[in-house]
């Protein structure tokens, strides 16, 4: 097929694109399925959605969601509204000159997806912006991994970051915490400032009460250390590491270091879910002069996402007919569209609610199921995020532990007691 595309989109084009449709694994198989001349009304844009996945669907989406990326993709003139019918249903046909650079564009981001663990959620941001000016996440994300592709990976002072993002230090390091938590970078703080979150208390953190039956000992210690120290001072402020200082000096907790703040780090995301105390992001001080860098394996993959979207820049030939080939390639395997969908449900935001927290929820798994040998059944598994603070519902963690099994870091066995997960 001839591209017939010569010129490429603009730098801010090209972040809107990025943002509309390039950062949801589901977004892309929508906007693929679209065929030029065709005016899409929600029904039947769900219906070849819901086809796409065939008879056992990753995620049964709501019958509007598809319709609504149009609306979301029509920022980016990549459809046009179009009234449809007797009844003047809202339509939304795809823009075909768009659509030759686009597609390609798609069938890139969905094989960097297939073969890399973060989403494109993790590279490129939501949607939505808060920016009075109107800049998307995936602008100021796409910044700074060129940054680290310039200096080659080498370790580069977040404060440096404010420059070529635009923005003051305590935002780059927010965007560079964002990325670093999907280890698409790697970031250490540099000094002794505070920590990065702390915790305040809210009413009901006084008063609180846990069954033994459904809590772990950590649960209850870190409780009476955080009242006791509330009580004591009441307009301050703690963190995971002055927790684990008392935990250590007053109730003998024995561990090695990074057990026991991963243990405390579940426990405080469990109360600030009961909103009995509540998180406070800090990236200031010494944290903000804290440095990033790029592993060798991050850059390589940094350098395939900064290829993707120069190329919507700088399209030729064979960065058109390839993308075609990965696009078609995937739409026409159910395992592949399978795995995709399976992944922007797990990643998605209204979904997944708090973006950190499930991606540490599901490592949690990961490790335990991972690691079992003989296998475990799913109430073994809940029994044992129990015991470490995560109180987690079945379906959630049956949720992750399909996601991981696609993965191939999961293995299923079928036995009489029902599924058991372990090693691979």
């Amino acid at each position: 097929m001839s591209s017939g595309v010569i010129e490429g989109l603009s730098p801010s084009d090209t972040y809107q694109v990025a943002s509309v449709v390039g950062n949801q694994e589901h977004k892309l198989f929508v906007y693929g399925l679209m065929v030029p001349g065709v005016p899409y009304t929600v029904t039947p844009l769900h219906t070849a959605f819901m086809e796409l996945q065939g008879d056992d669907p990753a995620w049964v989406v709501h019958k509007n969601v598809p319709h609504e990326f149009c609306a979301t993709f029509s920022l980016a003139q990549l459809v046009v509204e179009q009234r449809v019918g007797n009844r003047n249903f809202l339509g939304y046909t795809v823009e075909e000159e768009r659509r030759k650079l686009v597609l390609p564009f798609i069938g890139h981001l969905g094989e960097l997806s297939l073969f890399n663990d973060p989403s494109l959620l993790d590279y490129f941001g939501p949607t939505a912006t808060n920016s009075e000016s109107g800049i998307r996440p995936s602008e100021r994300r796409i910044k700074l991994m060129n940054v680290l592709r310039q200096t080659e990976g080498k370790r580069t002072r977040v404060s440096d970051l404010s420059a070529p993002l635009e923005v003051s230090v305590s935002v780059a390091g927010l965007i560079s915490d964002d990325l670093a938590t999907s280890r698409i970078i790697s970031k250490e703080s540099s000094g002794r400032g505070k920590p990065a979150v702390t915790f305040t208390p809210n009413a009901g953190l006084q008063t609180t009460e846990f069954s033994q039956s459904n809590a772990s000992q950590i649960l209850f210690d870190t409780v009476a250390v955080l009242q006791e120290h509330f009580r004591k001072y009441p307009d301050s402020e703690v963190s995971n590491e002055d927790i684990a200082s008392q935990l250590v000096e007053s109730y003998g907790y024995d561990m090695p270091n990074n057990t026991l703040h991963r243990k405390i780090n579940s426990v405080t995301v469990y109360l600030g879910m009961k909103k009995v105390i509540t998180p406070k992001r800090k990236i200031e001080g010494d944290n903000a002069r804290g440095v990033v860098w790029a592993t060798d394996g991050q850059l390589e993959v940094i350098n395939q996402v900064l290829e993707i979207v120069g190329g919507l820049q700088k399209p030729d030939d064979s960065y058109i007919a390839s993308g075609l080939d990965k696009i078609d390639t995937i739409i026409d395997e159910p395992d592949f569209v399978k795995h995709l969908v399976l992944k922007a449900k797990r990643d998605s935001i209204g979904v997944k609610g708090n973006e950190d927290e499930q991606q540490r929820i599901r490592t949690s798994i990961g490790e335990i199921a991972g690691n079992a040998s003989p296998p475990l059944t799913l109430r073994a598994i809940q029994e044992i995020l129990l015991d470490s603070g995560d109180k987690i519902d079945r379906a959630t963690i049956h949720g992750h532990l399909e996601y991981l099994q696609l993965l191939g870091a999961v293995s299923l066995t079928e036995t009489d007691q029902g599924h058991k997960y372990g090693k691979v």
